[in-house]
């Protein structure tokens, strides 16, 4: 409905929505005495929201270089098993050591964790990507050449492989890049329990729910700020947020807070799971949840084809999600 530009100016609404939901729960800070509440403010959830905004800034170039079919799948496929290795091997930082988890039926968790990796690969197969006007012009020159056309010399078909393949590795390498942040973003909550045995539960979560956040935002803001002075330097005119319409404004704080919810319950998730099965249910869980909005809501399935591919990656998380559940 609005045009977000590059998607700078939604990255920091969306974290400005973030950090409210961060705020609101100062109110379940430690009363440290009449009227006065005593927040946590930890480097370990600076670092993991920082893992998490570095990722989500990532995916603007990935989506531009090889596309939402390519990219979604690499890194969240990535993600998957980094997060899983996570929690089989021992994680030390700073005199932290976090054990490896013990699983009952650990072939059962690899094969949920399959399933789920082979679920974003058949969603890849139906979701259309966004290509960046140079491999876009990459594409159409490709076509051109191997469908024969009398224009299209060899000089053509060999320039329009050279020009496609730096966006691809770029992207692809950005991907994979993108899903190592999302897999370690909840271990340094993982290893700030581990320190703080006094603080974890329920409501010590949601104590550490902010510094999380505020890192989230710190490295939004961080971002938009050293995008804008670029833009400006270079003589590109006013910062990006100006030409966006401040309507689009709302919805985006409104999806960032919203997703701080969300995100809340992922890391309640992986703190009560593990890495290993917490992180692969909850991102399994948003999947199956986009396809519902994808199908029933934007309409975006159509063709026998498409309807069974979507079928069988819906079959595919929900059968891995099982196992998973059931390896624990």
């Amino acid at each position: 409905q609005f045009d977000l530009k590059d998607g700078m100016a939604f990255q920091l609404w969306l974290n400005i929505g973030i950090l409210l939901a961060g705020i609101s729960t100062l109110f379940a800070a430690e009363s440290c005495g009449p009227g006065e509440l005593q927040p946590v403010f930890s480097f370990f959830g600076l670092a993991g929201g920082a893992m998490w905004a570095t990722g989500n800034l990532l995916t603007v170039p990935i989506i531009q270089k090889v596309g939402l079919g390519v990219g979604l799948p690499m890194w969240g496929g990535t993600s998957l098993v980094v997060s899983f290795v996570l929690g089989q091997i021992p994680c030390c930082l700073g005199g932290v050591c976090l054990q490896p988890e013990v699983l009952s039926l650990p072939w059962f968790a690899a094969g949920g964790l399959g399933l789920s990796v082979c679920a974003l690969l058949l969603f890849s197969a139906v979701q259309p990507g966004a290509e960046s006007s140079a491999v876009g012009e990459a594409s159409r020159l490709l076509d051109k050449a191997e469908a024969g056309d009398a224009g299209a010399s060899a000089g053509t078909w060999v320039f329009a492989r050279v020009q496609q393949a730096p966006e691809r590795v770029s992207g692809i390498s950005l991907a994979v890049l993108a899903g190592v942040l999302y897999g370690f973003q909840f271990l340094p909550v993982a290893m700030y329990s581990e320190l703080h045995p006094d603080r974890s539960g329920a409501l010590g979560s949601v104590r550490f729910f902010f510094s999380q956040w505020c890192g989230s935002f710190l490295i939004s803001i961080l971002a938009y700020a050293t995008y804008s002075l670029g833009a400006s330097r270079r003589g590109n005119g006013p910062p990006v947020a100006s030409s966006v319409p401040v309507e689009a404004m709302m919805p985006a704080i409104c999806s960032g807070f919203i997703w701080a919810i969300a995100g809340a319950g992922a890391i309640l998730a992986t703190e009560n799971l593990g890495m290993s099965i917490g992180y692969p249910l909850a991102l399994n869980g948003s999947f199956l949840v986009n396809m519902c909005w994808a199908l029933f809501y934007y309409k975006e399935v159509h063709g026998d084809r498409n309807w069974r591919i979507y079928g069988g990656a819906a079959l595919c998380s929900t059968l891995g999600s099982v196992l998973l559940s059931l390896a624990r």
